[in-house]
């Protein structure tokens, strides 16, 4: 068999060398750790948190005009109906009731 022997300062640049190499390989493509707490990603959270807000007011948006609009129209009838009952209770002269 072969064997060679190499001398300390040969030792040594081989173990540089090799060193060099792994850990170049590791330090030349870094990847992005996504460890918990470490990275916020905002453009990301914003634009996910973003679509069901929108969701949520255009619905929200929805009942709060239907229900203004019921409330508007009982108030309108309710008055109309305050009114009609007033003109037939008070509407003869000398405020006598109308309809007898």
């Amino acid at each position: 068999m072969f064997v060679r022997k190499f001398s300390g300062f040969a030792k040594i640049l081989i173990i540089i060398l090799l060193t060099l190499s792994i850990s170049g390989s590791i330090f030349l493509f870094p990847q992005k750790a996504d460890a918990q707490g470490v990275t916020l990603r905002l453009p990301e959270i914003a634009k996910n948190i973003e679509k069901p807000v929108i969701a949520a007011a255009e619905k929200t948006y929805a009942q709060i005009a239907a229900t203004v609009f019921k409330t508007a129209l009982s108030q309108f009838l309710n008055k109309m109906a305050y009114d009609m009952a007033v003109a037939v209770a008070t509407g003869a002269p000398g405020q006598k009731v109308s309809h007898f």
